[in-house]
């Protein structure tokens, strides 16, 4: 083909097999965070209400909301006879890594929390929101092994602390 090698068009060919996999990829990547952002928001109030456990408890709103977005796009996946198993499955897996990226947040303002009230944390708050970032770290680096970023220590934290509460406007009176 127009002078070329046969290993030219073999690696070509081997190329584009897998250009579809590649574009699958990008669209689950992409599909995943409007799902998270819409759906697990923790200041909605299911997820920040007290931690009682009844029989009427049951799956928030939200998540029913996502059940049926997830199905409208299962449908349309397959009217372009696409594989929905692989897709929707690969979009529910960024999604969790999604939720996960925002641990080194949590952790950042809980600690920045903490060092603003200061005297007002209890020694049980404090041990709790140690607990809280200790296991959210956990769970981020376990399920990250091939993660390239290191982990933050506390004197990383104080210091992106400090330079918050030096930038904060006066009159926090706690």
């Amino acid at each position: 083909m127009f002078g070329r090698t046969v290993s030219d068009i073999h690696n070509l060919e081997s190329r584009l097999d897998g250009f579809p996999g590649t574009l699958q990829e990008v669209f689950c990547q992409r599909s995943a965070p409007p799902f998270v952002k819409s759906t697990f928001n923790f200041g909605f109030s299911p997820y920040n209400a007290p931690g009682i456990i009844d029989d009427k408890m049951a799956p928030s709103e939200k998540i029913k909301e996502l059940i049926k977005e997830f199905n409208d796009l299962s449908s349309e996946v397959i009217s372009y006879k696409l594989p929905q198993k692989s897709i929707l499955s690969k979009i529910i897996d960024h999604m969790f890594y999604v939720m996960l990226e925002g641990v080194h947040q949590l952790v950042l303002d809980t600690h920045f929390f903490l060092k603003i009230c200061g005297s007002l944390i209890s020694k049980g708050a404090n041990r709790l929101a140690n607990k809280v970032c200790e296991k959210a770290l956990r769970i981020y680096f376990a399920s990250n092994t091939n993660n390239e970023n290191q982990m933050m220590g506390r004197p990383w934290y104080d210091s992106q602390v400090k330079k918050a509460i030096d930038a904060l406007e006066t009159g926090i009176l706690l």
